[in-house]
């Protein structure tokens, strides 16, 4: 298994802390850890690797079906004229 090394990285978007709005530098927020750009790339190199085969497989029919009868029944209702909708506003 493979480490990853965390590095902090400093950015000028510091928020005063609610309770001491004063120029103490300790009023500030620290900002939240993130992944270097390397770290990131990695991980995210192993996790196409990992579920390449899941993308290759595709959608199963019945769950494309499925979503093609309900873009089907989308498209009827917005060819409804306004008075037969159901959504029409309450006079």
């Amino acid at each position: 298994m493979k480490r990853f090394k965390l590095e902090l990285v400093k950015t000028d978007n510091h928020t005063p802390n609610e309770k001491d709005s004063s120029s103490n530098p300790m009023a500030y927020e620290k900002p939240a850890p993130r992944l270097g750009r390397e770290s990131q790339a990695q991980i995210g190199q192993q996790l196409r690797s990992m579920y390449q085969t899941y993308v290759q497989e595709g959608v199963p029919k019945h769950l494309s079906d499925l979503v093609e009868q309900f873009a089907g029944q989308e498209r009827k209702e917005d060819t409804k004229s306004p008075e037969h909708r159901d959504d029409k506003p309450s006079e």
